[in-house]
């Protein structure tokens, strides 16, 4: 799967049509079970089976498939994956337009900004941030505002700045 993101996309119907079978098959298919190293290779299988969905554009209807598979890789305990999770859904509000998909796991989100491993709070940071608009600015910046006075030091800068951002951007009026 990771040689053929190097390759541009398929443009033969059949074989993109059995490609995207093989793909939907590995992302609807595999089970998380209670052997740690078996849960790994899932997941890097997993992930790369995101990753080349994303590369081939593919459908409309495998991006609300892998997006709901995200938002379960956001919500899960082990650090590591909901680090990943939040990485490849914010790569995919540049890939592909499921904006408003990705916009439903806002919530889970916002909970990881107040996660303890300072990476995952960085990487939910840039997800809220890439997936403001309109529709939900003015949420995002309070929730960024809200934390801002009980964010550590090393992230305030950053948040102030994409907080001042979005404000500026998405400010119905002059007063807010």
């Amino acid at each position: 799967m990771k040689a053929l993101q190097y390759f541009p996309t398929i443009e033969d119907p059949n074989t993109r049509r059995t490609l995207f079978k093989v793909l939907q098959r590995i992302l609807m298919g595999t089970d998380v079970v209670k052997n740690m190293n078996k849960n790994n290779a899932s997941h890097a299988v997993l992930f790369e089976a995101l990753a080349l969905v994303m590369h081939l554009d593919a459908e409309k209807e495998m991006m609300p498939q892998c997006v709901a598979l995200l938002g379960k890789f956001i919500s899960v305990r082990e650090p590591n994956i909901r680090y990943l999770g939040l990485e490849n859904m914010t790569r995919m509000l540049l890939v592909a337009d499921v904006h408003d998909i990705i916009k439903r796991h806002q919530a889970q989100i916002i909970t990881s900004l107040k996660d303890l491993d300072i990476s995952i709070r960085r990487r939910a940071l840039d997800l809220l941030y890439a997936m403001c608009d309109i529709t939900n600015a003015k949420d995002i910046v309070e929730e960024l505002l809200q934390y801002l006075s009980t964010v550590d030091f090393a992230m305030r800068e950053e948040l102030a700045l994409k907080a001042a951002i979005l404000a500026e951007k998405f400010a119905p009026d002059l007063s807010w």
